[in-house]
């Protein structure tokens, strides 16, 4: 992929992950809070996911494609031609087989592994910055929801979008594409004190179907409940923060609860191990959430699970952990930002 150099010291990206069950209306309209009078009588509208009766749906991650914003990089190598899921070759480095419903000749979207690529790139050609921020919790429907608020009108129904800093801002070369966040597997089994992953089942399961989850983030999927990993005909698991971090931080498509391991429970360095370590950069992680959860923790640790706070936070911190029996450099910089 490349790179801008109109300004060549600062590499930005932005990715939304999955929110938690905002699945979009029957017409595409912005989903809506449910109601007081909605939870008792139940609700049709449809933003509520495949089961309008059960509004637990608001608490999981889902499986739809997710936006991604880049600033000082395009997306050309990654994204349209280029795209993994167009070809077997791709698929089969990043799954280890070609998933069954998955190869699509037509695909826009990339890999969340691909991430990872555009750090590396940025690394080689000696950006002297490199951020990424991830939104945990913020999707295409969520940007557009804000975009509408912030206006007062519906700017847009489909693409990057309008109304918001992040989207209009254009004084560098940026990019806008949406990725595939299917984890490897969800039925990887953990030993976290010996730190063994062990997957016996081996019945294909990873994967992402074009027309059960959309072509784009503002498609309408063609089976709500595929987006939770429930549908009727194709069962693909849908991520978690660890699975979706550890892709992004170490370009390894994984289990879902693991923290830079890859799908054999061996483990693989982040990127800001790599930066720190062999280019001597500077590694800072700011966070809105305590500093072992996943997504902050794949940054900077390795653990089968991502429920192993103590051992996250020794593993800040360069002290021995479960998963490292000596001492580890410890990340340069923690920061929470104002409340």
């Amino acid at each position: 992929m490349s790179l801008s150099h109109a300004r060549n010291d600062l590499l930005w990206c932005g990715v939304f992950l999955l929110p938690r069950g905002v699945l979009g209306a029957r017409d595409g309209s912005p989903s809506q809070p449910p109601s007081e009078s909605d939870k008792r009588r139940g609700c049709g509208l449809g933003p509520l996911g495949a089961r309008p009766d059960d509004f637990t749906e608001w608490q999981t991650h889902t499986n739809r494609l997710v936006p991604v914003y880049t600033f000082g990089a395009n997306l050309d190598q990654l994204d349209g031609p280029n795209s993994a899921y167009r070809s077997p070759n791709k698929l089969t480095r990043i799954y280890g087989r070609v998933p069954m419903g998955t190869l699509y000749p037509e695909a826009e979207y990339f890999d969340q592994t691909d991430i990872y690529k555009l750090q590396v790139a940025a690394m080689v050609s000696g950006e002297k910055y490199i951020i990424m921020v991830i939104f945990d919790g913020m999707d295409w429907q969520t940007t557009q929801t804000t975009s509408i608020y912030r206006s007062g009108r519906v700017a847009y129904t489909e693409g990057r979008g309008t109304g918001l800093a992040f989207q209009n801002y254009d004084r560098v070369e940026t990019d806008f594409g949406f990725m595939v966040t299917s984890p490897h597997n969800d039925r990887t089994e953990i030993n976290v004190d010996k730190q063994i992953a062990t997957l016996s089942d081996v019945t294909p399961q990873e994967a992402y179907h074009p027309f059960q989850g959309g072509t784009t983030p503002w498609a309408r999927p063609g089976e709500l409940a595929y987006l939770e990993g429930k549908g009727e005909r194709w069962v693909h698991p849908s991520t978690d923060s660890a699975s979706s971090g550890t892709a992004m931080m170490s370009g390894a498509k994984t289990y879902s609860k693991a923290i830079n391991m890859d799908r054999s429970g061996s483990g693989v360095t982040p990127m800001s191990r790599h930066l720190q370590e062999s280019r001597e950069y500077g590694v800072g992680v700011v966070t809105s959430v305590p500093f072992c959860h996943a997504t902050p923790a794949t940054a900077y640790a390795q653990n089968v699970t991502h429920d192993d706070y103590q051992d996250l936070a020794r593993d800040l911190f360069g002290l021995s952990s479960a998963s490292h029996a000596d001492d580890v450099k410890a990340a340069t910089h923690l920061m929470y930002p104002k409340s």
